[in-house]
Order: structure tokens, then C-alpha cells, then sequence
């Protein structure tokens, strides 16, 4: 008898010490953590240390075993409480809070233990008794909401400490993963948190690229009452197995958190993708080579997927003939000949300013006119095709228009390096700087079209081939530009006074299998215009989201090594490719 109240003690005394660890001068909820409690705590002393070792009885033995089995999810509650208002808590206070309410879990457990029927170290005589039927429904009433309570905080525990059920929210990973797929998170190697504090278990595993991570989208904000919402949609989430989800913003869209994706970048590598083809390099081999594990995930073009589970993704981001296309764009910008260029561009420049001479209708630009002819939007890709006719009018007629036409079309080639390299090193402004001539190159010769065409009818807009072969160009090169940040990106990390930078240690480079379908850590969730080059100061623009970071280890939750649902994909994930 002595063993069982040694264990009762010491599970008191640890929730009185928890108690005190709560203790705030705060107004908000988080007060509410400390009187709660420590009326539990004296609640449980009363029954448990008072009443049942002066006079023990079935009722008390009951009682003190189930203020037993509640003591760890009474304190979870309060420490969570602590914790959800506006009173932060240092890492000390909640490493301390944590080893009391392990104490608690320990103690308590043992009590229980100890207090079952076959080890009960008390001795009643047995009442034959038959209760009413009031009573009979009220017990059996009782004990279903005492089992589904119990059930709640352990699938709670399970959740947060080993493994999670996640529904997969999007197509970002097709084929991998399909709108609706049920999939299960291993937690614990992953060193889980205490909920709303940065206390947690060790963290025993390093991800390996190929690996499909869930982790906390860095997209979204990180304080205190996010996080406090967050905790709430999930443990919602989690009791009703997936099929209750809270997590919505403001304007009624559902939050991209947690993000599932798949490990293409560890520590130690610099990356950059080009044409679809990610590669990396290391500090001890500092030449980029492809990463060919990425390209056996990466999915660009789903028109290609098996009949069977095409008929399962809802949304085809590009069509077969318009990913063919940006393919032999690619194929041109790759073999583009930039001394060739370099003269087309200048021979270009020289016949428009022939043409507006023929034509008679060029003047002496003002000074300093043409510098702002086109600027900011105007040089959008979208904008400077859709609107080419007007602009040629605007070069033939308007002073300076024939400078800035030069300028425009010249001005890149005064400082390009010759040689296939414009940009030596860096793969990404190489391609880049090649698309920005290839763009130009199409602009300039739909402008001395038109200016013939204008020569020969009065027209720009004879509809003869020529001119159609020229704006289908066009028009390939803005969908291109649409497609760019999910098929290219810059060196990641940047490099830094001319020496490349790698990715630190615990941080990781997640992507999207699908990569065209992905909002991922290559992008920002909002679109800037940007120059298609930095290395020419008339580069045509387009919208870009690029904005490559990675996610701290810490960030990351957990590993998805199956899918149970649909049943007939049931399956281990695929992280690697024999």
C-alpha cells in the first residue's frame, strides 16, 4: 500500500510544481493556465491523499484512478492555455514545464498501473447491489464520453509525437500524390515539438534528397496567434481524421500549411535550373552538374501520364503542342549564335533607320527624348508584342524613335563577351541573356515588317505569312515567359563577392513533382515585373514569382513513407529510382 501513495505523492507534487511554472501576471487567456491548474491539483490531493488513505472505498479507488489518467491531458490543456496569449514564454520556462508534466505522465501512469483490480493493494468486501436503470444508463452514458475523450487526447499525442494523417490538398505532387490522397506523416525521428513551443524531442534523422517532407510553409507569418490557430486547425483536423479542415484565411481560400513537397536540394550544394534541368555543386567540385535523381521525379509535361491516371488530375496546366514549343524555344536558345545575333541585331537597327529615311518621315530626335521613349511596363513581353503595330507607328513618326529603336535593339551588344558564354559561370543568366536576344531579335523583325509592308500597301497589318510565322514567334516567346520560373532558376543560394554560396547546415530545398502545378520554395506568392536580363539595360521584362529560399530542419514535420487511401493505391511513397 505504501508503493501506490508513494506514487500519488509524487504525482501531486509534480502538478503543484507545474502549477507554479504556469503562474502569469498577464490578463488574456493564458492566466486561466495557472487556476486550472492548480484546482485539478487540489482537487486530485483531496481524493487521492486525503480521502482515500483515510477511508478507502471502490468509489475512491475510481476516482483516484481516473484524476490519474486525466492529470497529463488536464496539464497539456493549461500548458497549451500558457502559451496561446499574448504573453510570451522563454525556452527555459517551457523546458521546465515539460520535465514537470513528464513527471506528471510518468507518475501518473504508475499510479494507474498500481490502482488496476489485480494489483489493487486495498481490499473491499464485494455489494451485490444491482443499481437502477437511471443509474446503469447514466454510468454507460458515462463511459462512452470518458472513452471518446481518452480516445481524443491519445490520437492528439499519436499526432503530434509520431505520426500524422494528412490529406494531400492539391496536384503539386501529381503523380506521387492525387487530390484527396490520404497519406501518413512519421513524426518522431523528426524531433516533434511540445505544442506552441520550441521544446522538443531530438531530432535523430537527415533528409536525403528524393525524400517527400511535410513542413511548415515559410510563406505564411510565424507569430504567436497564427501559430495559437494553427494548433487549433490541426488538432481539429486530426480528431475527425482528416475530414474537418479549418485552415482558412480571411477571403475564404484554404492556407497552403503545411506544404508537402520533395527533398531536391541538402546541405552543402548550390543549385540552378535551367530548361527544366536541375543542377548542383559543391565547394569540393565546383562544376554544376545535372542532378539526375531530380529528373526521374520531375513531371512537365502530364500529357504524358498513363490513360488510367490522367483521367484522375483535374488540371492540366499546359497543352502537349505548347509544351513542344517551349521545348524548341529552349532548343534555340541553347544554340543561339550571339555573334550572329550581335550582326542581325545591328542589321536591323541600320534598315529601320534606312526604311524611315526612304519612307521620309524621320526627324532629329530632342535631346534626351528618346532615353524614355519605352520604360517600366511598357517593355513587358506581353506589351511590346500585343502592341507592336502601335509602336511601330510610334518609332516612325515620333522624334527619337529611331535612336531608341537602335538603342534597343544595339545597346547589349557593346559589352557581350564574345564566344558561345555571354555570362560565364552561371548557366541561368546565360540562358536568360539568350532569351532576351531571342525576344529582341523577334520584336526587331516584326517592326522592319511592318515598316515594309507599310511601304509596299499602307498597311502593318497585311496578313501574309511572313508576318504570321513573326507573331506566332511572338506569342511562343510570351508563353515562355508565363512558363519561365517553373522550368528555370537562378544559382541558389547567390553567390557572394564573386564566390558561390552553398546551403547551410539543417536547411533544405523543397520542390513540387509537378513542377508547372507547384507553388514551391522557388517562388514568392507575389508576381514582380523584372527585366528577362540585368545585363542589358533595354532587356524586355515579364512577371516573375522567383524567389528560391529553403526551410530550416526544425520547420520540417515529418516524413510521408505511405499512402493508405485510396485503397487501390495503397503503397509505400517512391523516394528513390532504381
Amino acid at each position: 500500500m505504501k508503493r501506490i501513495f508513494i506514487f500519488l505523492y509524487a504525482t501531486a507534487i509534480a502538478a503543484l510544481l507545474f502549477s507554479v511554472s504556469l503562474f502569469t501576471l498577464s490578463f488574456g487567456i493564458e492566466m486561466c493556465a495557472f487556476p486550472l491548474m492548480l484546482v485539478f491539483t487540489a482537487i486530485f490531493s483531496l481524493v487521492a491523499l486525503f480521502s482515500l488513505k483515510k477511508r478507502p472505498s471502490p468509489r475512491l479507488v475510481f476516482s483516484t484512478r481516473k484524476f490519474c489518467e486525466y492529470a497529463p491531458f488536464v496539464a497539456i490543456v493549461a500548458f497549451v492555455l500558457r502559451r496561446a496569449g499574448v504573453s510570451d514564454t522563454s525556452y527555459t520556462l517551457d523546458f521546465i514545464s515539460v520535465i514537470f508534466w513528464v513527471m506528471i505522465l510518468v507518475f501518473s501512469c504508475l499510479s494507474v498501473f498500481f490502482l488496476k483490480e489485480k494489483r489493487m493493494p486495498f481490499k473491499f468486501k464485494e455489494k451485490k447491489q444491482k443499481p437502477s436503470v437511471i443509474k446503469r444508463i447514466f454510468f454507460e452514458l458515462a463511459d462512452w464520453i470518458d472513452a471518446f475523450v481518452q480516445a481524443a487526447f491519445i490520437v492528439s499525442f499519436v499526432n503530434v509525437f509520431v505520426f500524422q494523417l494528412y490529406a494531400i490538398p492539391s496536384e503539386s505532387m501529381v503523380p506521387q500524390f492525387l487530390i484527396g490522397d490520404r497519406v501518413a506523416v512519421f513524426k518522431t525521428a523528426s524531433g516533434p515539438s511540445f505544442p506552441l513551443s520550441k521544446v522538443a524531442l531530438p531530432r535523430v534523422v537527415s533528409y536525403k534528397r528524393g525524400d517527400i517532407v511535410v513542413f511548415r510553409n515559410p510563406h505564411y507569418a510565424s507569430g504567436r496567434k497564427y501559430e495559437v490557430k494553427t494548433f487549433v486547425n490541426q488538432l481539429v483536423y486530426m480528431l475527425s481524421f482528416t475530414t474537418v479542415n479549418l485552415a482558412y484565411d480571411e477571403s475564404g481560400q484554404m492556407l497552403a500549411d503545411p506544404l508537402v513537397k520533395r527533398v531536391t536540394g541538402v546541405p552543402g550544394e548550390q543549385l540552378v535550373m535551367v530548361d527544366g534541368v536541375l543542377y548542383s555543386r559543391t565547394a569540393s567540385d565546383l562544376d554544376f552538374k545535372p542532378v539526375e535523381l531530380d529528373a526521374k521525379f520531375a513531371k512537365y509535361n502530364l500529357n504524358e501520364l498513363d490513360s488510367s491516371l490522367k483521367r484522375k488530375v483535374h488540371d492540366f496546366p499546359i497543352t502537349n503542342d505548347d509544351f513542344k514549343s517551349l521545348c524548341e524555344i529552349e532548343e534555340k536558345r541553347k544554340n543561339l549564335d550571339i555573334e550572329s545575333a550581335k550582326l542581325e541585331c545591328l542589321r536591323i537597327a541600320s534598315q529601320f533607320n534606312m526604311l524611315c529615311t526612304e519612307l521620309g518621315s524621320f526627324k532629329p530626335f530632342l535631346v534626351g527624348d528618346w532615353q524614355t521613349f519605352l520604360s517600366g511596363k511598357d517593355l513587358w513581353v506581353y506589351s511590346l508584342f500585343s502592341n507592336i503595330d502601335n509602336l511601330t507607328q510610334r518609332l516612325m513618326t515620333q522624334e527619337g524613335g529611331v535612336i531608341w529603336f537602335s538603342t534597343f535593339m544595339t545597346d547589349w551588344t557593346k559589352n557581350c563577351p564574345s564566344g558561345k558564354t555571354p555570362v560565364a559561370d552561371d548557366p541561368y543568366e546565360d540562358s536568360m541573356y539568350r532569351l532576351n536576344i531571342l525576344m529582341k531579335l523577334t520584336a526587331g523583325r516584326i517592326v522592319v515588317h511592318n515598316v515594309e509592308t507599310y511601304l509596299k500597301t499602307g498597311s502593318f497589318s497585311n496578313d501574309d505569312d511572313e508576318r504570321r510565322k513573326l507573331m506566332t514567334d511572338a506569342q511562343n516567346l510570351y508563353k515562355y515567359s508565363l512558363f519561365n520560373d517553373s522550368r528555370n532558376m537562378p544559382v541558389f543560394p547567390e553567390n557572394k563577392d564573386g564566390r558561390p554560396s552553398f546551403i547551410e547546415k539543417n536547411e533544405y530545398f523543397m520542390m513540387g513533382d509537378n513542377r508547372f502545378n507547384s507553388l514551391d520554395l522557388r517562388h514568392s506568392y507575389d508576381q514582380t515585373l523584372i527585366p528577362v536580363t540585368e545585363a542589358d539595360a533595354y532587356s524586355l521584362k515579364y512577371y516573375s514569382r522567383l524567389a528560391p529560399q529553403t526551410v530550416n530542419a526544425s520547420r520540417i514535420l515529418g516524413t510521408t513513407t505511405l499512402r493508405f487511401y485510396p485503397f487501390n493505391r495503397f503503397g509505400l511513397t517512391q523516394t528513390k529510382v532504381k
